[in-house]
């Protein structure tokens, strides 16, 4: 039943265990007694499979919110004897920082110092360039898949004259105000870089923007969960370059910000070479970051969260990391817990961009 009512949404893949689980959770069957000050809010016969509502359960449906993902803050305070604290930062912005890059909090840049397991800890770089503090969320992104198959629709419309691409928009059940439009944005791409991105061939376009930086942007069609892990590597050689790591990804691409004092001492830069990588090196460089988190955030996560995608991982990626908050034997704790989720995810973003990365090299 739930399968047939959730036809076409995640929950409609729920393996039966999974299921289980969950309804073990709801009404009581905890695998600790750690765990018995939660109060079930069914009743499951597992003799006639039926399942009946306590009393409050409606309600509390009814009102719920929803599931919250567990997102962290990290605290940030001055780097001095007498610690103060300077405000907090999402724990995502955290990780994709590194000791000795600017931030910015209220009206005054900061340095980072030193980032600990709970805190970051700064000094004042007043009059230096810094990053704005960002929260993400939880976008899922467009899917590998679906992007080579927008893609690759791109590629062949690309490639019509406007009479044949009229008749292929009309055949998709577009209108003319639809069609007018797409042809007006697929020229635009053209005259501005002479090449419209597909799903095999992808464009890195470079220009100044309006305060004199460079912008090196990456268009592709692939999606955020392989810009995601992709953004995370492109930064991290930033970083071991230029001491910058401004890389925003998005579902259509990725853009990289280099101030014009960072490219001043060379003859100009970075272009290509900068988003091409050895499919190896994007497992080493974005894989291990979902295990961090895992180990610095009490998810009581027990089952590993294994990735399913078939590109070589490194042995200690492969799984989830475990804070180790959940009693021995927690087996059956269902795996879709919020941080298992968002783990599981990751990594398999991390795997798909390498397989992505191997058929972009050849």
């Amino acid at each position: 039943m739930v399968r047939h009512r959730a036809a076409g949404r995640p929950v409609a893949t729920l393996p039966r265990s999974l299921f289980e689980a969950t309804l073990d959770l709801l009404s009581g069957k905890y695998p600790s007694t750690e765990f018995a000050e939660l109060r079930p809010r069914l009743v499951y016969d597992r003799d006639t499979g039926t399942l009946t509502a306590r009393p409050g359960a409606q309600r509390l449906a009814v009102t719920s919110g929803g599931a919250i993902p567990d997102r962290g803050l990290f605290a940030v305070y001055l780097a001095t004897e007498r610690p103060s604290r300077v405000g907090e930062l999402d724990e995502e912005m955290v990780y994709e920082s590194r000791p000795g890059d600017v931030i910015s909090l209220g009206a005054t840049s900061w340095r980072i110092t030193e980032i600990t397991h709970d805190r970051v800890l700064v000094i004042p770089a007043p009059g230096q360039p810094a990053r704005l503090p960002f929260w993400r969320g939880d976008d899922a992104g467009r899917p590998a898949e679906l992007g080579a198959a927008l893609g690759a629709l791109t590629g062949e419309l690309a490639a019509l004259d406007r009479t044949a691409f009229g008749t292929r928009c009309a055949g998709l059940g577009f209108d003319d105000y639809a069609t007018d439009n797409l042809w007006r944005l697929l020229d635009d791409q053209r005259t501005a870089t002479a090449v419209v991105p597909t799903d095999s061939t992808l464009l890195v376009e470079r220009f100044r923007d309006e305060l004199g930086d460079w912008r090196v942007i990456l268009h592709s069609p692939y999606g955020l969960r392989v810009h995601g892990p992709l953004a995370l590597a492109v930064g991290r050689r930033l970083s071991d370059r230029m001491h910058r790591r401004e890389a925003d990804r998005l579902d259509n691409g990725i853009v990289v910000r280099l101030p014009d004092t960072v490219s001043a001492g060379e003859d100009s830069p970075p272009g290509a070479e900068l988003f091409v990588f050895d499919a190896d090196e994007i497992d080493d460089r974005t894989t291990a970051w979902p295990v961090r988190r895992c180990s610095r955030h009490g998810s009581g996560n027990r089952r590993p969260a294994l990735c399913c995608c078939p590109a070589g991982t490194p042995a200690a990626a492969r799984r989830c990391g475990s804070s180790g908050s959940a009693p021995p034997g927690c087996w059956k704790w269902p795996a879709n817990t919020p941080t298992s989720r968002l783990c599981w995810r990751r990594s398999a973003s991390a795997c798909r961009t390498s397989m992505t990365s191997r058929s972009w090299s050849s």
